[in-house]
């Protein structure tokens, strides 16, 4: 972090090495700003339940918030124009990151630590979402644990993904 603190406008480091350095300090701060992000969207869509369950009293809601959020909620329609997007594309984002707090927080964990960025974690999470929890727990345990070692997730998309669907067919073919 200490290369985006130095920074000064129209400052930029001119040697390969420091863009560099910038560049993976600025990302991990992007990664911490994707975990906050998905913390403040699923505090509104929690908020909002709250007048969920009083638009619709006799309505059992249970466990299911994601279906909730997902069918009733005002949250994406109240964040939509803070992340300058459709109503439809907030309520995917609100909807995904309900579902990160609620199936994978370790995920969520990650993004907090600057470790991952929500594109990876989302795509993660979608390629699991119709696993059981238990295998969607132990594939993101295994897929963190092996993270944590090299120092961060250094696959692209495509490799993770297959590396998620054979953990994947291995736990629950």
């Amino acid at each position: 972090m200490d290369a985006v603190a130095s920074i000064t406008p129209g400052g930029m480091p001119l040697e390969v090495a420091g863009l560099l350095a910038l560049v993976a300090d600025v990302q991990v701060l992007r990664n911490r700003l994707d975990g906050l992000v998905n913390d403040v969207l699923v505090a509104v869509a929690r908020v909002d339940d709250d007048a969920m369950r009083e638009e619709f009293p006799q309505e059992e809601f249970g466990s299911d918030f994601v279906g909730r959020v997902a069918l009733h909620s005002q949250a994406p329609e109240l964040v939509a124009p803070c992340l300058g997007v459709s109503v439809h594309v907030a309520q995917g984002r609100v909807v995904t990151a309900v579902e990160l707090a609620l199936r994978a927080p370790l995920l969520v964990d990650q993004m907090r630590a600057g470790r991952l960025e929500a594109f990876r974690a989302g795509l993660l999470h979608q390629e699991l979402s119709d696993a059981p929890a238990p295998v969607e727990d132990e594939i993101v345990m295994r897929m963190v644990a092996r993270a944590d070692p090299v120092g961060g997730w250094s696959e692209t998309a495509g490799p993770l993904l297959r590396r998620t669907r054979s953990l994947l067919a291995r736990l629950a073919p």
